[in-house]
């Protein structure tokens, strides 16, 4: 029963990870998409 316990838990921290990622993907996108337009990195800076 630990064992499957064990099993779950490291299957949800790999989906975090997996999702935290694709996060940070999206965040990284949006920042060069903002980066080739200057007006936009005058106001997020």
């Amino acid at each position: 029963m630990i064992k499957l316990c064990v099993e779950v838990t490291t299957l949800n921290t790999i989906i975090g990870k997996i999702r935290n990622e694709k996060l940070f993907m999206q965040l990284l996108q949006l920042y060069f998409a903002a980066s080739s337009r200057p007006f936009l990195v005058s106001l997020l800076t």
